[in-house]
């Protein structure tokens, strides 16, 4: 994804938002469910049968060690894992063709505003991210990032991704000026680890009402951008 940044603050500083992406910018309809667990299927020639893990906020290596765990196989060599991983990016792309996703209200207005750096920090692997975004019509629209193919501990991702905000762009922007935007307590727990604030949105798979008071602030979706362009203003306000 190469684009050119949005517009600094009239600070010079800006702020830099870390978008989640199933369940926060859209809602892939099942697509990468179903590819990656039929792609597991096709490699270990064995049915999952009804076991369905849970997705919300897991990179996609973690899921893939689950499902492997499930039908009792051995975690594989990277050779197999490249074979599976290429095998689930042809079936995602055919899924997304069939099924394709939507934007969850807001999100195309948000990542418009100026005064944002606009990245992302997903459990996707960056191709599969790379499919569901052009898919909704997203692409090109996030210039760095973070993703399930860099680690598989997504806590691990955050930092990744403002070093390569830094590395790529030359902007350095402290944690506390960087507002992880997602849905899942994966998304609140990878904030955290990083010292970043957090938005939670209830358009995807966590528990909202659960999930809500450990979050920074949360809204159900992002649909009032002047109200969430509010409340990342006060969550990166300098003292």
């Amino acid at each position: 994804m190469t684009t050119d940044m949005t517009t600094p603050a009239p600070d010079g500083t800006g702020v830099v938002l870390l978008f989640d992406i199933d369940g926060t910018l859209l809602d892939a309809r099942g697509a990468g469910r179903r590819a990656l667990e039929r792609a597991v299927e096709e490699w270990s020639g064995r049915s999952l049968g009804s076991f369905r893990v849970h997705l919300g906020g897991r990179t996609d290596l973690d899921i893939f060690r689950e499902l492997v765990g499930e039908l009792g196989i051995p975690y594989p060599a990277p050779p197999d894992r490249r074979r599976v991983l290429r095998r689930y990016l042809e079936l995602l792309e055919l899924e997304l063709q069939r099924t394709p996703p939507f934007v969850h209200p807001g999100v195309a207005a948000l990542i418009a505003r100026p005064g944002f750096h606009h990245g992302l920090v997903t459990g996707n692997v960056r191709p599969g991210a790379e499919l569901k975004l052009e898919a909704a019509g997203l692409g090109g629209q996030f210039s760095f990032g973070a993703y399930g193919s860099d680690h598989e501990d997504r806590n691990l991702l955050v930092p990744l991704a403002l070093h390569r905000l830094w590395r790529g762009f030359g902007i350095r922007i402290p944690p506390e000026r960087t507002v992880v935007i997602g849905d899942t307590d994966k998304d609140i727990e990878c904030a955290r680890a990083a010292g970043c604030h957090v938005l939670l949105v209830g358009t995807g798979f966590g528990d909202y009402a659960k999930l809500a008071p450990e979050a920074d602030a949360a809204l159900p979706d992002l649909g009032d951008v002047d109200d969430v362009v509010q409340i990342l203003a006060r969550l990166t306000a300098r003292e």
